[in-house]
């Protein structure tokens, strides 16, 4: 799991499921929309209203 924190304050957790080291795009899950996207690793480290702030591992149920 990565943490955005927002801009404006607060944040959101992601759920990566798989990368793709050729082409640095990383497969997460948003929880917000339940959907699969792909983004490039620098498009998930910032954009225009947030930033990956932390990551989470090791999480068990």
């Amino acid at each position: 799991m990565i943490r955005w924190g927002w801009t404006s304050g607060g944040g959101h957790m992601l759920v990566l499921r798989g990368y793709n080291t050729s082409g640095n795009l990383i497969n997460y899950v948003n929880p917000l929309e339940s959907t699969y996207q792909v983004k490039s690793i620098a498009s998930l480290q910032s954009g225009s209203n947030y930033t990956w702030t932390h990551s989470r591992t090791g999480i068990h149920g």
